[in-house]
């Protein structure tokens, strides 16, 4: 019948190069892992219009000689692996030999390498699938990968691509959790022709943190070292008040791969479980040294997901790496912020009273009068709780416990706990409190009377 056919090349590598090549950030991952992989402790990284018109990837390891510069376009052409058994004991980030054949199937690419011994290096080019030229040039020891017009022999693909600006946002998170992960490397990234990132390359992973996110989150981070059923973790987590709205700062390695793996993400969560609000994510850069044999990296064509042959060790290892971590956070430091800005604050009884819902304050002839800071600090507490303060003007001709009809809308920072059912009294005997302490730096206590109250930040 003559219905089955065997695909051209050309149509082959694009469809492979569809499964491993999906937006700039993609190339720039597959370049900057043989850049890892060939040595280099310099690595300098270029794109243009997030990447769709340019990328460029420079390294100084130990590069190629002309015939490997060659055999580097073929697909499944690797010096990683030999056999389906090595992938089991893989030193390297690549494995596939996939990278450069399918970068090179939908995009012109030139690259240029050279060898320490070598008097001259060797340019490839390939045009969109095409092979160009190979031929004699100028260069460094080293390898340097120019990609261009991404995408421009395959417009279904290129019309998924978004904005320059969420690309280029991609390449820039990628950058950095690769930097990370390699503090023996200095890392420089630029932006259109601007450096927006560069680290030292010291082989400390803090500096390389700090170089990155600045000395406020060098400061908040705990180190993590622990040791479980033969795996290791090892690196930085954040103290129960540095966290984030996502998971963007949760950086997970596996065997320095960077990775995402749900059941690492779980043990976070449940280590910080009770310390953090709800809805908030702690920051953390973690490296988890798994035995090879225990760790499949072959389970996703981007190598982005690992299966463990153990899952619920991996969870005891990460649950319990964080919570030693956590624990030389101690509790009773529990005066964080709220503390340093009015430290004299936790021994004052501030009076209040409500009108039309706007909060004014009287102080207790009991009490020195407060400080600018104790009244700012003060003030913000009290204005937050001031939301749930009744009005008595909508309540008169209601029942004396009326079912309300809409709930008051949550507040980001402060929300009482008190009962369903609130009455003025509970509202003012909670704002004429005392501010005893605070818990895991997250419930601010207050006692009021014969009363407890525990107010969730």
């Amino acid at each position: 019948m003559g219905r089955i056919k065997v695909l051209d090349e050309k149509t082959a590598n694009q469809i492979k190069a569809g499964e491993v090549i999906e937006r700039p950030v993609s190339v720039i991952k597959e370049l900057v892992d043989n850049s890892i992989d060939s040595g280099a402790d310099t690595i300098t990284i270029e794109f243009e219009n997030g990447g769709i018109s340019l990328m460029r990837v420079t390294d100084n390891g130990i590069g190629m000689d002309s015939e490997d510069a060659k055999k580097a376009f073929l697909i499944h052409a690797t010096s990683k692996i030999t056999s389906i058994e090595d992938i089991y004991d893989l030193s390297t980030q690549g494995f596939r030999g996939e990278a450069l054949a399918s970068i090179a199937s939908c995009s012109n690419v030139t690259l240029i390498t050279k060898m320490d011994d070598a008097q001259t290096g060797t340019r490839i080019v390939y045009n969109q699938g095409k092979f160009v030229k190979e031929e004699e040039a100028s260069s460094d020891r080293g390898t340097m990968v120019t990609v261009t017009d991404l995408f421009a022999n395959i417009p279904a693909r290129y019309k998924f691509l978004k904005k320059d600006s969420t690309e280029g946002m991609y390449i820039c998170s990628l950058v950095e959790k690769l930097a990370v992960v390699n503090p023996h490397i200095s890392f420089k990234l630029f932006k259109d022709g601007k450096l927006i990132l560069s680290t030292p390359g010291s082989g400390d992973m803090k500096d390389t943190i700090y170089s990155i996110y600045g000395k406020s989150t060098v400061s908040s981070l705990l180190p993590v070292d622990y040791e479980y059923e033969g795996m290791k973790i090892k690196g930085f987590t954040g103290k129960t008040d540095l966290v984030r709205g996502n998971r963007g700062l949760q950086y997970i390695y596996v065997n320095e791969r960077t990775v995402t793996n749900k059941t690492a993400s779980a043990a976070i969560d449940e280590a910080y479980k009770g310390s953090v609000m709800k809805n908030r994510f702690p920051v953390c850069f973690l490296c988890i040294y798994v035995p090879a044999g225990l760790v499949d990296v072959n389970v996703h064509p981007r190598k982005a997901e690992v299966k463990f042959t153990n899952e619920s060790d991996v969870f005891r290892l990460v649950f319990h790496g964080i919570k030693e971590a956590l624990s030389e956070q101690s509790d009773t430091k529990a005066f964080s912020n709220f503390e340093k800005e009015a430290p004299e604050i936790i021994n004052t009884k501030p009076k209040a009273s409500f009108e039309q819902k706007q909060m004014r304050f009287e102080t207790s002839s009991r009490v020195d009068e407060p400080t600018a800071a104790q009244s700012k600090a003060t003030a913000d507490l009290l204005k937050i709780l001031s939301e749930f303060k009744p009005d008595i003007n909508e309540m008169e001709d209601r029942d004396p416990v009326p079912e309300l009809t809409e709930k008051p809308e949550p507040v980001p920072e402060l929300i009482p706990v008190v009962p369903e059912e609130r009455s003025d009294s509970d509202i003012d005997d909670l704002v004429r409190g005392k501010i005893q302490g605070f818990i895991f730096n997250t419930y601010i206590i207050v006692e009021s009377g014969e009363m407890v109250y525990f107010v969730d930040q």
